[in-house]
């Protein structure tokens, strides 16, 4: 004769209850703010000169300084793990107020300026570009 193990009805809510638990434990430690992956201490950092030239008028300041912060933030995050890496600096000019071919010139002439980061309009976009076309 034959006989069958009796089905036992809490042993098997009792492991489907374990595996959502460990589940949920996997879930929680995987799911963590902290930086545990790298230091920034391993990373050699370079500095880079990155100068925008934006409209800065009517809180527009306030909300380009975040927006490259948070991206200045996020490339560091990126390189964290490296061996080395960059750190932007940004240098943030008005175009509707300044004199853009005498900041084209500027920029131009700096030996420290890694990237140039506008203009938004036109005709200030290439006022930028020929100035540096120009002293190639």
């Amino acid at each position: 004769m034959c006989f069958k193990k009796p089905f036992n009805k809490r042993g098997t809510i009792m492991k489907v209850y374990s595996l959502i638990l460990c589940l949920l434990l996997i879930l929680f430690a995987s799911c963590s703010d902290k930086e545990t992956i790298g230091t920034a201490d391993k990373t050699v950092w370079h500095e880079k000169k990155v100068i925008v030239v934006l409209p800065m008028s009517d809180g527009l300041n306030e909300h380009w300084q975040n927006t490259f912060s948070l991206f200045s933030e996020s490339i560091k995050k990126a390189f964290l793990n490296q061996k080395e890496g960059i750190q932007l600096d940004f240098e943030f000019h008005d175009e509707t107020s300044e004199n853009v071919q005498e900041l084209a010139t500027e920029i131009v002439n700096r030996n420290d300026v890694y990237a140039v980061i506008g203009g938004l309009y036109s005709k200030n976009a290439k006022t930028l570009r020929w100035r540096q076309l120009k002293n190639l």
